[in-house]
């Protein structure tokens, strides 16, 4: 994120190990382990209640799971509303992404699929999240085989799919949802110079 910001001419600095600091003044954004200052309560409470979150999903159209699934897993990340890249995944005992490999199968995702994924997202009002499904075909509609969403992450790991996906635009699409293309999030100096009299 860091050299992507750079590279826009963003002001960027590390705030800490997660924290970076992106901008000037009021036109300044703050990121921690990818979850914007901008992004309100809902997603971190909705993500946390399972509850909620299937209501919330629901509501949105999202097929979610309401009990264990035996289908394939997959990670998807979702950034300023496009999906930057997905995974297929094996999690672990626990269901730890952090446990099992992952498998950059971006390009054969299905355009329903990808559309679930960011309303997924969009349901709980977050800029960047981390939305894991299951489905038998990433390359089919979840809808035609019974895939679902299974978690809503607000502040995802980027490491997984930046290693994973390494051709991914994953850092420009997070910076693009803080950033729209064209901000810098600069603030212009003027400065007078002169004597009076």
């Amino acid at each position: 994120l860091l050299a992507a910001a750079r590279a826009r001419g963003i002001p960027a600095r590390r705030l800490g190990r997660d924290l970076l600091h992106l901008g000037q003044g009021h036109r300044q954004r703050r990121l921690f382990n990818t979850r914007s200052d901008r992004a309100g309560p809902l997603g971190d409470w909705a993500a946390g209640d399972r509850d909620l979150l299937r209501t919330l999903l629901a509501c949105a159209g999202v097929p979610c799971a309401r009990e264990p699934a035996t289908q394939e897993h997959f990670r998807a990340l979702v950034a300023g509303g496009q999906l930057a890249a997905i995974l297929r995944w094996s999690p672990g005992p626990q269901g730890n992404a952090q446990d099992g490999p992952a498998a950059d199968v971006s390009g054969l995702v299905h355009p329903q699929v990808a559309a679930r994924a960011r309303d997924a997202a969009a349901a709980l009002g977050l800029d960047v999240a981390e939305v894991r499904l299951v489905a038998d075909d990433i390359a089919q509609p979840l809808e035609s085989q019974g895939g679902q969403v299974t978690e809503v992450i607000p502040a995802p790991p980027l490491d997984p799919f930046l290693e994973a996906a390494p051709a991914a635009p994953v850092a420009e699409l997070v910076l693009e949802a803080l950033f729209p293309v064209g901000q810098t999030g600069r603030i212009p100096v003027i400065a007078v110079t002169g004597t009076n009299g």
